[in-house]
């Protein structure tokens, strides 16, 4: 297990989320995993990766190669709202302070993400401030 940020300079959201995929998947070869979830709360990323669609032209030579490496692996790729994806959210936080086209990765979770995982863990709701 294990977990990453990268700072892709100026991207557009599709190429964030698929970049972040694809980067998930050439790790998990690289560790030798056999299995991987990918959760996203990005529809576009879901699709791309179960139908191909909307991917973009720029990336698209990576993503095929990386759906041809998750053939070897156990691969899943589901949609998660935003309110139940706040390890992720914090994590993108963190990876805007990187510098450009940097990517930090930890083996064991970082201390900002603690609580989160915590309250993942044990099925502990969040809700959002409400605004007035």
């Amino acid at each position: 297990m294990g977990g990453f940020v990268q700072n892709l300079g100026h991207a557009s959201a599709i190429v964030t989320e698929i970049s972040a995929a694809m980067y998930a998947i050439e790790k998990a070869v690289d560790l030798g995993f056999c299995n991987i979830w990918i959760k996203s709360d990005s529809l576009q990323l879901v699709s791309a990766f179960n139908k191909d669609d909307n991917v973009p032209w720029q990336i698209r030579n990576r993503w095929n190669n990386c759906k041809n490496m998750a053939k070897g692996l156990k691969t899943i790729c589901t949609h998660i709202p935003r309110e139940g994806n706040q390890v992720a959210d914090a994590l993108a936080k963190n990876g805007h302070g990187l510098p450009s086209f940097t990517t930090q990765w930890w083996n064991d979770p970082p201390l900002f993400l603690e609580v989160l995982l915590f309250r993942d863990s044990t099925g502990l709701p969040f809700s959002r401030p409400s605004s007035l």
